[in-house]
């Protein structure tokens, strides 16, 4: 969980958000903030995290995605290297 918003994944992948939203962390596209969690998309394998305006989440494959930064407000994939790939295995 993060400051103010929430996520969580189902054992079949489905990623939920819900809290405050002002940073677009709830991945959403928009910035209102829910009360109820809402289905982002799926991400098979997936861990995510939720920091103060910002959320993250990598799927088993080692893909990264972030949003809730910069404006960002919808998930993007993201690349940090090999080495980061092989700790997310």
């Amino acid at each position: 969980a993060g400051t103010k918003h929430s996520l969580a994944v189902t054992s079949f992948g489905n990623l939920f958000s819900w809290g405050q939203n002002h940073q677009g962390q709830l991945g959403d596209g928009s910035v209102m903030p829910r009360d109820t969690p809402g289905l982002l998309g799926e991400v098979l394998g997936a861990v995510c995290a939720a920091a103060q305006q910002a959320s993250a989440a990598i799927a088993k494959d080692g893909q990264i995605f972030a949003w809730g930064f910069a404006g960002q407000m919808l998930p993007r994939a993201m690349s940090l290297g090999r080495r980061a790939k092989a700790l997310a295995l």
